[in-house]
């Protein structure tokens, strides 16, 4: 067999099977799955921390009615009681 015959052997065919179809098919799927997931992802994260930042604000406006409620000594002898 010369080299080129056996050249041309190697040569990938353009044929589209059922199988690459098939296995092409899957791998959209999947990346398809992967994007959508992402999204998701990125958006809890998201919702999270407008959530801490939430909950921030509100330890920050609690603190701040415990000191005007509370007498400046009450709040030295009982500063663990404050929110961080």
């Amino acid at each position: 067999m010369s080299k080129m015959a056996a050249a041309k052997n190697l040569m990938p065919t353009n044929k589209v099977t059922d199988d690459m179809m098939g296995v092409q098919s899957m791998v959209h799927l999947y990346t398809d799955s992967l994007k959508s997931l992402h999204n998701n992802m990125s958006g809890l994260k998201e919702e999270l921390a407008s959530h801490k930042r939430h909950i921030k604000r509100l330890k920050e406006e609690l603190t701040a009615a415990c000191k005007r409620q509370l007498p400046v000594s009450s709040l030295v002898s009982n500063s663990h009681h404050i929110f961080p």
